[in-house]
């Protein structure tokens, strides 16, 4: 058994799930659609890591069908090892909170109580806290000069397809304040990216601050010049992987389904391919995929967009979360003093 009749068989536990056919069916539908139950970032985000877990859990010869009736303290035993592992890499206790929240999140899809509860599990989490310390990992902001720069260098009249997509995308998450994993999702689907005689329209269906799914909209204006957001050539797909070929480069894959989705570039290749293109325009900076959404933010606040609305257009919930993503250059931070008239 593999697969949605698996994860519908954990669901019902010692029932089984041909015992009545619509008990059955009603599984088979709840296993079927419970990853909608949560950000489908996050599903994306833990499924390396559940890996890693699968496989440490099959050296002790504990299959995936049975992983779900796995002991609480092989859990935290798993945790220690993420621990010992975190301690030689000399990185901070993220990987073991990650590890843990991986380990709940997919127990919480499949219906189960998270063992990652039990107190020996706390206690790997705490001792992480108070004895993992790595460096902190400190994210430059973009700034729209930078985005220029890219623009006028990759974007020009004989520009490949790569190139166009990286900078269409670099454009579109800097003045939409996105995650690439929000620009990822709707760089596959046309219909959550339309453009308007005044502005583009994208729809994010779900994303890291929307968990109750209700969907959200940013609207990017028509601002012309050379880093306009507007995707050259119109509404074309970004982020999609490309092959060389004789005629050109041209995409990997032109269309998808529900069952087979078109892959996006992977974050790596993104993070890699943004790297070597900051450092051929003499960008200095560490820029991170993060950088345009905290210098989009960053730029707006510095010409002066309210807290309140730049909290809307990065849809975050608090106000600390805006002030977490605003970096401000020195003329900006400046302009406060200089403004006191005391000359």
């Amino acid at each position: 058994m593999t697969g949605i009749r698996a994860r519908a068989q954990t669901l019902l536990g010692q029932v089984p799930l041909d015992a009545n056919p619509m008990i059955g069916d009603l599984a088979l539908a709840l296993a079927s659609q419970a990853h909608k139950a949560r950000a489908s970032s996050t599903v994306a985000q833990y499924k390396e890591p559940w890996q890693e877990f699968l496989d440490w859990a099959e050296l002790l010869h504990i299959r995936a069908s049975d992983i779900y009736d796995i002991r609480p303290e092989i859990v935290a035993m798993y945790l220690m090892h993420v621990y010992q592992t975190v301690q030689a890499d000399e990185v901070g206790p993220g990987r073991v909170a990650g590890a843990s929240a991986t380990i709940a999140c997919h127990f919480f899809l499949a219906g189960r109580p998270s063992p990652t509860e039990h107190p020996a599990c706390n206690l790997v989490r705490d001792l992480g806290r108070r004895t993992l310390q790595g460096k902190k990992l400190h994210r430059e902001s973009m700034q729209p000069e930078h985005v220029r720069m890219l623009a006028a260098h990759f974007a020009g009249p004989d520009a490949s397809l790569p190139d166009l997509m990286m900078v269409a995308a670099i454009s579109v998450m800097f003045a939409g304040f996105l995650r690439f994993n929000d620009l990822a999702h709707i760089s596959v689907k046309s219909d959550l990216l339309t453009l308007h005689d005044t502005h583009m329209a994208i729809t994010l269906p779900r994303s890291k601050t929307d968990q109750e799914g209700k969907g959200q909209t940013i609207r990017i204006a028509r601002v012309g010049g050379v880093a306009c957001p507007f995707p050259r050539g119109g509404c074309g797909p970004l982020l999609r992987r490309v092959k060389a070929t004789q005629q050109g480069h041209q995409l990997q894959q032109r269309t998808g389904s529900v069952q087979s989705p078109i892959p996006s570039l992977s974050y790596t290749s993104f993070r890699e391919k943004l790297a070597a293109m900051c450092s051929a325009v003499g960008i200095k900076r560490g820029i991170m995929p993060h950088s345009m959404r905290i210098g989009g933010n960053s730029a707006a606040a510095a010409r002066g967009v309210s807290e309140e609305a730049r909290k809307a257009h990065g849809r975050w919930k608090t106000d600390a979360m805006v002030q977490l993503y605003t970096r401000l250059e020195d003329d900006a931070a400046l302009e406060t003093t200089r403004n006191l008239g005391l000359a």
